[in-house]
């Protein structure tokens, strides 16, 4: 969408003035929340209308001056004497002339009134801009909670990314040595089918593996890898099967002068022997 063109179309403007139907003013509001352009145009045209309704306020009437004092001028004359109370009452069918003094206070008394109303009006107007503010700051903080929580979940793949660039690239350097050596685990009659092979680089002591087939782990249960060395076997860690039969797994330990390696079907958490009932798979260096 051509924001420009969508904000020179006038609906902007209409939506300040209140001439959008239903169906329009959510998708300003929508629009508001994704374009900062759309917002910050929004709050102009709101500005401009309340100025504009600020600007175009009427001042009382001149007359109204006048008026004001000849309604008082007769209120006066129709109330008695408090210094006479036994006296009737006698309504007037000319008004007095107002003392100056008097019609002073009393036109004071109207401008208060109307001043009253004056800043009544902009405290209307004030609060209202207020609460307006007041939403926009509790959208916008929403905004921006959403977009943490996005850069957090980003941060956290790019984590997971950049760990497996590393572990990728670490595996593939040590494949592409010469001193590294393919060693194939066949299945034991207890898993005839299985099949993995082993990457060892004698001179580094550094191990990969590469699961071919080895049948699922029962619960409670986790494979073993072992190393023979000087006919002891030792541990090599145990690990999981992953959804990805392609991936190497990075041995987490090192060994050097293996005369072969085995796999052994052990408690979850791995054994420090091995339980030779439960071989399902050996190879020979």
């Amino acid at each position: 969408m051509d924001i420009k063109e969508y904000i020179s179309s006038g609906i902007i403007e209409r939506y300040a003035l209140g001439s959008v139907s239903p169906q329009e003013k959510q998708e300003v509001e929508c629009m508001s929340h994704i374009y900062p352009e759309v917002k910050a145009e929004l709050v102009k045209q709101q500005d401009v209308i309340e100025r504009m309704a600020m600007e175009m306020a009427v001042d009382p009437p001149k007359e109204l001056k006048g008026k004001v004092m000849e309604a008082i001028s007769l209120e006066k004359q129709i109330i008695p004497d408090s210094d006479k109370p036994n006296e009737s009452k006698v309504v007037a069918m000319k008004p007095r002339k107002p003392q100056q003094p008097k019609q002073q206070f009393n036109w004071a008394v109207a401008a208060s009134i109307l001043l009253l109303l004056g800043l009544g009006v902009y405290y209307v107007v004030s609060t209202s801009r207020v609460d307006r503010l007041q939403t926009e700051l509790a959208e916008t903080r929403n905004v921006l909670k959403e977009v943490e929580s996005q850069k957090e979940l980003l941060n956290t793949n790019l984590s997971e990314t950049d760990s497996a660039y590393q572990r990728a690239t670490y595996a593939n350097a040590v494949l592409a040595r010469k001193s590294t050596r393919a060693i194939d685990m066949p299945g034991t009659p207890n898993q005839p089918d299985a099949l993995v092979r082993v990457f060892w680089d004698n001179e580094s002591s550094e191990v990969l593996m590469k699961v071919e087939s080895l049948a699922e782990v029962p619960p409670g249960r986790q494979y073993q890898l072992w190393a023979i060395v000087d006919g002891q076997p030792t541990d090599m860690g145990v690990f999981d099967l992953t959804a990805d039969l392609d991936d190497i797994l990075i041995v987490p330990h090192q060994v050097a002068d293996a005369q072969a390696f085995a796999i052994t079907l052990e408690e979850e958490g791995g054994s420090p022997t091995p339980n030779l009932d439960a071989l399902v798979a050996i190879g020979n260096v």
